[in-house]
């Protein structure tokens, strides 16, 4: 993006700014030689990698984390963004368990919408738009909450009752905007077609089995290593996955308002025996019948709404 501005108005001589003469013709130029100089300044050797690390991956960083941090930005020579940030990312630092960052009403939405995304066709017919989403959590880019650049916080949005409310609402009243599997046009006709097969992978014998997908499609949304996929967890994705129906209806059709203990999850013999079964059960994402097909889609559509309604995916953790 180039700047539009009047020239006859900026200042053309030298400026001294941080005991440098900065040099430049306008305010762009001016801004360019200054920021070469402000880079490799104490206060931003010091803070500025600090800022980015805590804003990009880490809520909890302590004095250790700090140093280490700081030391491996003052030891780059050319300061270079991107490459700091692919270090960070991949180091022991970012992956340790007591690494935790807080999700905003931004970063959790557009989690969502690039996990749903499958491939730039979706994109361009903009299947999964963001604007109602943010709206409904009051959360917008360009409109801060906090003075003039402050925006929400992710341990506000993590700590807000109304967030999490939105967010199971959406998941359940709306669920329809994550099972939504097929798009047609004005005549009809079928111009989009969700396929999870091209993104989940098939086991060895080529099949779709739930207890094997429902464990990738944790990991692919929540990315904890499983560390919070309990037995409550694994019972509502192998319901939804195997029979596209909730816990309660999947166990019984008779009573399906019950509210089911993690212990009778765990202990209650046919209630287990249910849930295992489902577990093998195959999902139809390779079918020749387009409606088979079509109903496995859903199905996943319907597993990561529950994902996206747990507390886990306002909080990103190390592992």
């Amino acid at each position: 993006m180039v700047p539009n501005y009047d020239i006859s108005l900026h200042y053309p001589s030298t400026l001294e700014i941080l005991k440098q003469n900065i040099k430049g013709d306008d305010a762009q130029k001016k801004l360019y030689n200054l920021s070469k100089i402000a880079i490799n300044h104490q206060e931003s050797l010091k803070n500025l990698p600090i800022i980015i690390a805590r804003h990009f991956g880490d809520d909890n960083l302590n004095a250790q984390k700090i140093a280490k941090i700081t030391y491996n930005w003052k030891k780059m020579e050319t300061k270079n963004l991107l490459q700091f940030l692919r270090n960070y990312a991949t180091s022991k630092m970012f992956h340790s368990e007591d690494r935790y960052k807080y999700l905003t009403s931004i970063d959790r939405n557009m989690l969502l919408l690039n996990k749903l995304t499958l491939n730039n066709d979706e994109s361009y017919k903009h299947i999964y738009g963001h604007e109602w989403l943010l709206g409904d959590e009051e959360a917008n880019p360009f409109r801060p909450i906090h003075d003039v650049f402050g925006h929400q916080t992710g341990l506000e949005a993590s700590d807000s009752p109304l967030i999490f409310e939105v967010a199971y609402n959406r998941a359940t009243k709306s669920s329809w905007w994550f099972s939504s599997n097929k798009k047609e046009n004005e005549n009809g006709d079928v111009i989009w077609e969700k396929d999870w097969s091209s993104k989940i992978p098939a086991n060895g014998t080529s099949e779709y089995v739930v207890k094997d997908v429902a464990l990738w499609l944790w990991e692919y949304i929540i990315g904890d290593g499983w560390k919070n996929y309990g037995a409550l967890e694994r019972a509502h994705l192998h319901a939804l996955l195997s029979a596209g129906q909730d816990l309660g209806l999947f166990l019984d059709e008779e009573n399906p308002t019950k509210i089911y203990s993690l212990k009778e999850l765990q202990d209650d013999k046919l209630i287990v025996d249910k849930i295992n079964d489902a577990g093998v059960a195959k999902i139809e994402l390779l079918s020749i019948d387009d409606s088979k097909k079509r109903d496995a889609n859903r199905r996943i559509g319907k597993a990561i709404a529950f994902i996206s309604a747990t507390p886990y995916i306002f909080l990103q953790e190390g592992k």
